[in-house]
């Protein structure tokens, strides 16, 4: 059986298990994972975002759509009114 590499921007680094049910068998062994898309990660090449462990390809991704969204204002503060000093 092949280790079990890290697949985050060309790393090759192999992980050590984080958990072996049965020793003796591989496919039992679980490895640290990104909860978002699922493929090897490093710790090198991921961090724990609150309860999950999300990897840099994936929390790069996430920015880039939260900045090519553009700012989130509610509807009705868009398009507010604006006052003027001699107003009530």
């Amino acid at each position: 059986m092949s280790f079990v590499k890290c697949s985050v921007d060309g790393c090759n680094r192999k992980l050590q298990p984080i958990l072996k049910v049965d020793p003796r068998d591989r496919d039992t062994w679980f490895y640290r994972e990104c909860d978002v898309c699922l493929k090897a990660a490093c710790e090198k090449h991921s961090a724990e975002v609150g309860d999950r462990i999300i990897c840099d390809r994936c929390r790069s991704e996430a920015k880039a759509q939260q900045q090519s969204a553009g700012p989130c204002f509610p509807p009705l503060l868009r398009h507010a009114p604006r006052f003027t000093q001699g107003m009530p």
